[in-house]
């Protein structure tokens, strides 16, 4: 007779160290479902740049943004020299820059992860 009490007690052990064992597998589904950890995006530092203004946009009060009321928005047009490359970058300036520099302006930008950082006029020293 105890042996019949035994027999059950044992296999509801056995069973439960299964189901304990089974439930903390990471199944193949559960690592797809996973994101990859996210990267680390690249510094690219800090460029100083020498070219001309060669354009200048601006948007009229109310669009981009900047509300009814609001100036607009104002941008200028770069050509600049990077590396063997010329290129051509578009910044949103303030107003007081843009009446700065009118187009063919020789300037120096200070880029920072490829954002506009200064803007100075190039003596070509």
């Amino acid at each position: 007779m105890a042996r019949l009490r035994i027999a059950p007690a044992v296999l509801l052990a056995l069973l439960m160290g299964v189901g304990a064992c089974a439930s903390s597998k990471t199944s193949s589904n559960d690592l797809a479902a996973a994101p990859p950890p996210a990267k680390k995006k690249k510094d690219t530092g800090i460029k100083i740049l020498r070219g001309v203004v060669v354009e200048r946009e601006r948007d009229a009060a109310g669009e981009g943004g900047s509300g009814y009321q609001g100036t607009g928005n104002y941008y200028l047009i770069f050509e600049v020299r990077d590396g063997e490359a010329t290129a051509r970058y578009r910044y949103q300036v303030t107003q007081q820059q843009w009446f700065r520099y009118p187009e063919g302006s020789p300037v120096r930008i200070t880029l920072q992860n490829n954002f506009l950082q200064d803007i100075k006029p190039d003596t070509g020293s």
